[in-house]
């Protein structure tokens, strides 16, 4: 809004100016004493080309020390068009300063506008840099999923097979296989299991003597008995293999 009062104003003076001293003709009623004095006057400021670059205003004179009065000092002297030394007035002047005040603010706003994009520019180069990172990874991580889910999908479809085998295997007796084939397979099972049996109840005989749980004559006769039931045990095995024809 500064900006817009500032361009506003400086539209209107420029008006005011132009209208009463057009800068692109010379007055007819200008004398030729006055554009002489004006000559041999010392020079107020060449007013600005469109080319030209901006430098300060000159200090105006005043008519005690240019001995020239206030109307001619408002005027332009008689010059052709495209002239590049004409002299100024103080409307110009003042109005040379504001757009030299308005240029400069422009450009400091410019040059920080200019600093935030350029940052600004940085941080979306930086995210992108970022971003093809990540989508390269999601990529590769996607990879090896399908991977993974073809792989799955082939071992379910072989489980799923090996379940169909087995539905069609004919169904078997539990005690066919928790038991022997025949009386005598029953019977070395349960000898075996009983020779087993008496040789870890020697096991926790012999620990309890040794954590004097029990004493010492118990002891020996339980091994006694124990050991002879064993050695049966141990025998009457030995028959069975060799009745079914299983060498040691």
């Amino acid at each position: 809004m500064a900006h817009q009062s500032d361009l506003v104003n400086l539209i209107n003076t420029m008006q005011k100016v132009f209208s009463e001293e057009p800068p692109v003709y010379a007055k007819s009623n200008i004398s030729t004493q006055q554009q002489q004095q004006q000559q041999s006057s010392p020079t107020l400021g060449s007013y600005p080309s469109p080319t030209s670059s901006l430098r300060p205003a000159p200090p105006i004179l005043t008519q005690r020390t240019t001995g020239i009065s206030p109307s001619q000092q408002n005027r332009y002297p008689a010059s052709s068009f495209g002239s590049t030394s004409q002299p100024l007035t103080p409307q110009q002047a003042q109005l040379y300063t504001k757009l030299q005040a308005i240029l400069l603010e422009f450009n400091t706003a410019s040059s920080k506008e200019m600093h935030n994009l350029v940052a600004v520019n940085k941080q979306l180069n930086d995210t992108e840099t970022k971003t093809k990172a990540e989508l390269q990874s999601l990529k590769d991580l996607n990879t090896k999923i399908q991977h993974n889910i073809v792989t799955l999908t082939q071992s379910i479809e072989q489980l799923n097979t090996k379940i169909g085998q087995i539905r069609t295997w004919p169904e078997t007796p539990v005690d066919e296989i928790i038991c022997g084939s025949s009386v005598v397979h029953n019977q070395l099972f349960e000898l075996v299991a009983e020779e087993i049996a008496i040789e870890d109840t020697i096991y926790y005989l012999g620990k309890a003597l040794r954590q004097d749980k029990v004493g010492l004559n118990a002891y020996m006769k339980h091994l006694r008995n124990l050991s002879r039931e064993q050695f049966m045990k141990k025998s009457l095995i030995k028959k069975v293999k060799a009745q079914l024809g299983h060498v040691e």
